[in-house]
């Protein structure tokens, strides 16, 4: 997607766009705060509520939620939070947004935030967790009517705030004023500046009750109402229906100790739950976490995807929450060094032929600046992620572990082999079917191992083995200076060596050690950066040692993320979904009460497990949920069976 284009008179930005001015620089921050809060009763109006939520179409330079955000900060209860929804198809670019936002210096500590965690132009929903969670900004980067219709939250009040209908007539259709009404409560308000004839009678069609009121200063009229026509909740899926949890305990069970079942315990305790994690194993991150070094990047795409979305969306979740740990825990082993990808596959060549993201995410680079990007001899073109990185994975789970203090009780050498649902609580069990504790809510985290269970045992999840290898440090492959990825990675030196990987066997759960797959590593970082091996030696001779461990991957390469959904009752009202019915005719999903699970990363879970975390822990706790409708059914544990029942090739 494109930045607005902007130029400046005296300092106040244009739209080149659409022609208009963003704001007035005399009286700008008076008329948001008469349209918005005086216009819907604001701050009155959330004095009582422990969560509030708020959408806009038009973020623009963000002076209507820097008005509400300090508003917010000032009035509301002590733990309430405030959401801001809003939907943006041409962003600001970082530098722009400082300079506007500079106009207000009153704000300066406020927009500080802001553009310290400001995303770049990728389209998608953008959680922006600040001022210590009291306020989450879900930037809604895209065409508006789109955005909207992904919302799954119903919203309080509505800012309609575009530039004016005769200059951008998309942002005020009858289509986009229905999305607003299908995400709104009775009562909830609206307010705008304009008072256009085409507006108030689309308003009043999508069942809003609309009055003209003063206007700010010179002008005569604006619009205000609220919704007198609810518009009944319809599932245009009704297998992708969210669940509605009834937990009346704060006490969770997370059963894995890996990056997802950590990350996951982490955003639970954000939320007042204490958390009990189970592992195997005699410590946290022993599994596929136990990596010394991996990748974070996220996953592009030639065309738009949902897989690219997701992504993307994730990448800047983990970026956000990677700076906030690192702030607190210093010694936390992230290096945002940038990443080099070199086009090992077809498919990256098409994305370097037709690279058109935004620069500061991914750019294509020659042979010679992806030498200097990397510090080593490539001699080839590359993409460059300016803000990828690489980390420790047992350095990450180590400080959000710190970070959730009591909160998260560990519990090392259990493994919880079965499940069983008694007097509304699932009761864990070991290998000798001894009682290992009650939860109202468990989540599963176990990688492959979810698909161990009865109650699970249908999920699309596949071990694949990974095996890396320690390459020892030489005076030249000193001078690497940031990941450089292939058809495996290799990342800069740790200690004493660099980790190379990784091997990739699907269906294979072994965790020996296999010269071949040594072999293969060593033989691929000849391939693609022969600089750091600069003589034909064999595995042997370069004495080089190992890891290997396993992945859970899913066909889709999307994470399993969501609640447990009751198989039985799936094939009983949707396996004949080939046949073309109506959605209407079918009945609205329904889960197993109080199982959620949390699985298949893959090779990306240092990208995915953030965005996946914050998913489950809204889900749990009956949160504003982080993402898109259309991402979480790409996540929904029953997706492959859905996809299977269309296209009528469910087994007898």
């Amino acid at each position: 997607m494109q930045y607005a284009k902007i130029s400046w008179h005296d300092d106040q930005p244009y739209s080149e766009d659409f022609s208009d001015i963003f704001f007035a620089r005399e009286g700008g921050r008076a008329e948001s705060e008469y349209v918005f809060l005086q216009a819907n009763n604001l701050p009155q109006r959330w004095l009582q509520h422990d969560r509030f939520i708020i959408g806009e179409t038009g973020f623009g330079t963000g002076l209507n939620f820097l008005v509400t955000a300090d508003a917010w900060l000032k009035t509301a209860k002590p733990g309430a939070t405030l959401y801001y929804f809003s939907a943006e198809k041409h962003p600001l670019h970082k530098t722009d947004l400082q300079r506007a936002m500079s106009a207000w210096p009153d704000f300066s500590a406020l927009s500080g935030e802001i553009l310290q965690h400001w995303p770049v132009a990728i389209e998608g929903y953008h959680f922006l967790e600040l001022f210590q969670r009291r306020v989450v900004l879900v930037l809604m980067l895209g065409d508006a009517i789109e955005m909207l219709r992904q919302m799954t939250s119903k919203v309080d009040v509505w800012y309609l705030d575009g530039f004016a209908p005769a200059r951008n007539p998309d942002m005020w259709t009858s289509g986009l004023l229905c999305e607003m009404a299908r995400s709104s409560y009775e009562q909830t308000t609206f307010s705008t500046y304009t008072a256009a004839g085409d507006v108030r009678r689309g308003l009043q069609a999508a069942g809003f009750t609309v009055k003209k009121v003063q206007g700010f200063a010179l002008k005569r009229d604006m619009l205000h109402g609220h919704l007198e026509r609810p518009i009944n909740d319809t599932y245009p899926q009704p297998w992708f229906a969210l669940p509605k949890s009834d937990n009346k305990s704060n006490k969770i069970a997370v059963i894995g100790a890996g990056i997802a079942g950590i990350s996951t315990a982490w955003s639970l305790t954000h939320r007042g739950c204490q958390v009990d994690v189970f592992d195997s194993h005699a410590s946290y991150a022993m599994a596929g976490s136990g990596n010394p070094a991996g990748v974070l990047l996220p996953r592009i795409a030639a065309t738009d995807s949902i897989e690219s979305e997701f992504y993307a969306t994730a990448f800047f979740m983990a970026l956000q929450r990677l700076s906030m740990l690192q702030a607190v825990f210093p010694d936390l082993a992230w290096q945002q060094t940038g990443v080099v990808q070199l086009l090992s596959s077809e498919r990256l060549q098409q994305q370097y032929d037709h690279c058109d993201f935004s620069a500061e995410y991914v750019r294509a680079v020659n042979a010679n600046e992806a030498n200097k990007i990397s510090g080593v001899q490539l001699d080839a073109n590359a993409l460059v992620y300016p803000l990828a990185g690489w980390l420790e994975p047992r350095s990450l789970c180590k400080a959000l572990l710190a970070d959730a203090g009591q909160s998260v009780n560990m519990i090392y050498d259990n493994e919880v082999k079965y499940l069983q649902r008694e007097n509304d609580a699932w009761l864990l069990y070991d290998n000798n079917r001894s009682e290992q504790g009650r939860y109202q809510m468990v989540i599963l985290a176990n990688a492959q191992q979810v698909s161990q269970y009865e109650q699970t045992h249908w999920m699309n999840v596949q071990p694949a083995r990974g095996q890396i290898s320690y390459l020892p440090v030489s005076q030249i492959s000193r001078n690497l200076l940031c990941p450089v990825c292939y058809d495996g990675y290799v990342v800069p030196a740790t200690t004493n060596y660099h980790v190379v990987g990784a091997s990739f066997e699907s269906g294979n759960a072994s965790v020996n050690l296999s010269i071949s797959e040594q072999e293969q590593n060593y033989h691929k970082l000849r391939q693609y950066v022969p600089a750091l091996i600069p003589k034909r030696e064999s595995v042997a001779e370069n004495n080089m040692a190992g890891r290997a461990a396993i992945r859970a991957v899913t066909p889709d390469r999307m994470p399993i993320v969501g609640a447990v959904p009751d198989m039985a009752y799936y094939q009983q009202h949707y396996s004949d979904l080939h046949k073309g019915k109506r959605a209407g005719a079918y009945p609205v999903a329904q889960y197993l009460p109080g199982l959620f699970v949390n699985t298949g990363h893959g090779a990306r879970g240092l990208t995915s497990a953030f965005l996946a975390a914050e998913l489950l822990a809204a889900l749990v706790t009956n949160n504003v949920l982080p993402l898109s409708s259309r991402i979480m059914q790409a996540l929904h544990p029953a997706r492959f069976f859905i996809r299977q029942s269309r296209k009528g090739k469910l087994p007898a």
